[in-house]
């Protein structure tokens, strides 16, 4: 099933490094969107 990958456990580590990256990005956005959020109020 898993022909693109060598090995499920391969498969499971680039998921998790994805969804890290996903996460951070996730994360710098809520930040810049707070401090727009800020600079309207004022």
């Amino acid at each position: 099933i898993s022909v693109m990958y060598p090995t499920p456990t391969w498969n499971a580590q680039y998921r998790l490094m994805r969804e890290k990256r996903a996460n951070e990005l996730k994360r710098q956005k809520k930040k810049e969107k707070k401090t727009f959020d800020e600079t309207d109020d004022t």
